[in-house]
């Protein structure tokens, strides 16, 4: 991973049990945000186990892949799907989307199961993570 993807960081002393502060090293993450739609029921959990079946595992074929979450919201007319997958660099977010790598990659199935869909993805870097903020919050509070 290049230099430039490091950061080191310190963590909160933990109050009595350690002097010296914990130290870290939070490596930034590239993530990529993407909203589809479908109608509720039996599409959306079409829809979902082809996400969990063929799609995101799929998507380990790329090195710099480092996970997803997929998240869902179930509503009265639509079902909502959000994935948020990550990836070492924006290069290889390239490898996975291709030189446009904001442009949505939809396969030909999840589009028969859509209503609708994100054209373009959304990029952020990752500053903090779930166990970052964990270790950085005293045990005594």
């Amino acid at each position: 991973m290049p230099e430039s993807h490091r950061r080191a960081s310190l963590s909160r002393q933990s109050r009595g049990r350690n002097p010296r502060p914990r130290r870290f090293v939070s490596v930034t993450v590239i993530a990529r945000i993407w909203h589809g739609w479908t109608e509720p029921g039996e599409n959306a959990d079409a829809y979902e186990q082809l996400l969990r079946a063929h799609v995101l595992p799929g998507i380990h074929r790329v090195a710099g892949f480092r996970g997803a979450y997929l998240l869902r919201e179930d509503g009265p007319d639509e079902a909502e799907f959000v994935t948020v997958t990550l990836f070492d660099s924006l290069d290889d977010v390239r490898e996975f989307a291709g030189d446009d790598y904001e442009a949505a990659v939809v396969p030909s199935e999840a589009r028969a199961l859509l209503s609708r869909f994100d054209d373009r993805s959304r990029h952020y870097e990752t500053i903090l993570t779930p166990d970052q903020i964990t270790s950085m919050a005293s045990p005594n509070e």
